[in-house]
């Protein structure tokens, strides 16, 4: 019996004789430069910047910038238009992503500003196909009406380079008929995206300057 009371006492104290010698181990690993890890931050749930499909984001930002050639310019501002296109993308699926943007548009028309809705399908990881769709709200000098819309299809051959056609049922004026547009470029996002956005506007602004010199 006496022994059971001696082998329960010992068993009882054996944890507090573990405890100290683990602490002591810890200590002399952190004295011999083994710091520990601190907790691995989870990006999982953040937005990115680089558009990618899931799992490595769950959505994307972008800042896309185009040059477009119209079909059929009919100002001495020539072909050229200018898009900026930014707004936000979640991922759906691995293949799959649904997003809003605003876009500004300046071409032969003036200057057009509005909300665009995006559907993405992911190709692979770098490679996507997208549909849009969008109308102006804001315009100025006033030749496009707020009822006019777009569509348009992109492909993304390696992010963040895209080929694009825009297509348009525009009324320039309040008394003239409905004609169709169409317009083809090249669109990048990201970062030079960003950047270039700013640069086509001063470029625009070049060309205003230039015709109306003329």
């Amino acid at each position: 019996m006496r022994q059971i009371a001696y082998l329960i006492v010992a068993l009882t104290a054996l944890p507090y004789q573990t405890a100290p010698a683990q602490a002591d181990s810890a200590r002399d690993s952190v004295g011999h430069g083994h710091r520990p890890r601190p907790p691995r931050r989870d990006t999982s749930r953040e937005f990115c910047h680089e558009a990618r499909p899931l799992p490595e984001c769950p959505g994307f930002v972008f800042t896309n910038f185009g040059v477009y050639v119209l079909s059929h310019p009919n100002t001495s501002l020539g072909p050229l238009r200018f898009v900026a296109d930014w707004g936000v993308m979640p991922n759906v699926d691995s293949h799959d992503a649904l997003g809003l943007s605003m876009f500004a548009s300046i071409d032969e028309a003036g200057i057009a500003m509005g909300p665009a809705v995006h559907y993405r399908r992911w190709l692979d990881r770098r490679q996507s196909v997208e549909a849009s769709l969008g109308a102006p709200l804001l315009i100025a000098p006033g030749e496009i009406r707020n009822t006019d819309l777009f569509s348009e299809v992109k492909w993304t051959f390696q992010e963040p380079y895209a080929l694009s056609l825009r297509a348009e049922w525009i009324r320039q004026g309040y008394q003239a008929p409905r004609r169709g547009r169409v317009s083809f470029g090249m669109e990048i996002g990201q970062t030079p995206g960003l950047v270039l956005t700013f640069v086509g506007f001063l470029v625009y602004l070049g060309m205003v300057m230039a015709a109306a010199a003329d």
